[in-house]
């Protein structure tokens, strides 16, 4: 879409829409990715809903809303927006994945969206577009695809992470109360005709 456009337009990743919630969520958040498709959620997107959402609808600092992965609730405190993200499903560790004359071992877990994660080594040795679309369209996640992470273990309790995008606490071996915090600002405003 030309709005997404970093050089001749606004530019973005995608497009949020506020709209009437069908449950008992405040408002219904849809996201289309740049090229034009609709993903059941995005977490940076919904962190910017939710201050969207209190700005221009009056939502108070804690709001509900549906997406097609769920109702998020979000909490809005000072400059920072937590979610509280749908309960991850579909763990899968240690899948063999067939690329190319080679097998990639890879982890599965849908968060709302699904994501590959694959440990490596060196993160900033990995071609992310050509390994990450490779995989993000590879047969078995078909026909939505999937969110690719690559993940270097650098310490404890450190990661560093490098992502392919499709468009926590652990008890057992299930994930709960999943948040995602962070800023979420303004940075343009205005009026376009559709």
């Amino acid at each position: 879409m030309h709005l997404y456009d970093r050089h001749r337009s606004i530019g973005a990743d995608g497009i949020l829409l506020l709209e009437k919630p069908s449950n008992r969520a405040d408002f219904r958040m849809r996201y289309f990715n740049a090229d034009g498709g609709e993903a059941e959620m995005c977490g940076n997107g919904a962190r910017c809903f939710a201050r969207f959402a209190n700005k221009v609808a009056g939502a108070q600092r804690k709001i509900s809303f549906e997406t097609p992965a769920g109702v998020i609730s979000a909490q809005l405190v000072a400059d920072l927006v937590t979610l509280q993200m749908t309960e991850p499903t579909d763990l899968r560790l240690n899948l063999s994945l067939p690329l190319a004359d080679q097998n990639k071992m890879i982890h599965f877990i849908n968060s709302g969206v699904p994501h590959v994660v694959i440990p490596v080594p060196r993160i900033d040795d990995v071609d992310v577009r050509r390994e990450g679309a490779a995989i993000r369209h590879h047969k078995v996640f078909l026909p939505a695809g999937a969110n690719v992470n690559f993940i270097e273990k650098r310490g404890a309790n450190e990661i560093a992470i490098r992502t392919y995008e499709r468009g926590v606490e652990k008890s057992g071996n299930e994930f709960r109360n999943v948040t995602l915090t962070g800023p979420a600002e303004f940075v343009f405003e205005g009026t376009i005709e559709i």
